[in-house]
């Protein structure tokens, strides 16, 4: 029986938009104690993405943001592109 593998490189461009409920709690010292460092509105976004796709999380589903509605965050696919190729 022959295995075939692959190096398959998938890149997902999404758009992330944020209510300012979502992004103002990096403004309480003690969020930042309980649940993440982050500091700035794009890195809150690139959390909320990650998540989004690797864990399949809506808002609401992370900590931190749990008293959320999930419309707070809305994330939206633009595009992917698919690169494979043999690997050896």
């Amino acid at each position: 029986m022959t295995i075939h593998s692959f190096v398959v490189d998938l890149r997902i461009e999404l758009t992330v938009s944020l209510e300012d409920d979502v992004v103002n709690v990096i403004d309480d010292p003690d969020w930042h104690e309980a649940f993440y460092d982050l500091n700035t509105p794009k890195e809150i976004a690139g959390h909320i993405a990650y998540n989004y796709i690797v864990n399949r999380c809506s808002l609401s589903q992370l900590d931190g943001w749990a008293d959320q509605p999930d419309s707070n965050a809305r994330v939206r696919l633009l595009n992917v592109h698919i690169d494979t190729d043999e690997y050896k």
